[in-house]
């Protein structure tokens, strides 16, 4: 039994030689698979942090989308309310001219009076009364003269009050 001892521990060393490679490729086992459990974790942090990223993405636009779609319509409105202030404009631009081809008439009007006034220049009151016509006639004469003069008047007050 003495020589199987030694048999036994080389044996046994022989096992030993043997189960020791086994026993590291486990261990490099073991770190491989800590490794992939390492990589797992943090490829399943990314893609949850992908996803809120996502869904902060999905938010934005949502709201841009909204942002866009308020700003759409307040163009239109001003684009609305700027062809209705042109039409307007238009309207008034029409209205000034017709008020100042009158105001224009108007004073044509006024000084083809003073030019026949001016040319007449025998009508007035004074001559009237001293010209020694007959008393009916002369009453007719001044009256006449009182109307044409007060439409003179009345023509000459409003011609600056329609410039105003």
């Amino acid at each position: 039994m003495a020589d199987s001892a030694p048999v036994r521990s080389t044996s046994l060393l022989l096992c030993l030689a043997l189960a020791l490679p086994a026993l590291a490729a486990n261990d490099t086992r073991q770190d491989e698979l800590k490794a992939i459990q390492q990589r797992i974790e943090r490829l399943q942090e990314e893609l949850e942090q992908s996803a809120e990223d996502r869904s902060e993405a999905a938010d934005s636009l949502k709201h841009s989308e909204r942002r866009i779609s308020e700003v759409k319509r307040g163009l239109r409105d001003l684009q609305a309310r700027q062809g209705a202030l042109m039409a307007e404009l238009q309207r008034i631009g029409g209205e000034a001219r017709g008020v100042s081809d009158e105001a224009q008439q108007q004073q044509a009007r006024l000084a083809e009076l003073l030019r026949q006034r001016y040319r007449q220049r025998g009508d007035d009151a004074l001559r009237i009364l001293l010209s020694g016509r007959d008393p009916g006639e002369t009453r007719r004469r001044l009256a006449y003269l009182g109307y044409v003069g007060a439409a003179r008047t009345r023509l000459i007050y409003l011609i600056p009050q329609r410039h105003e």
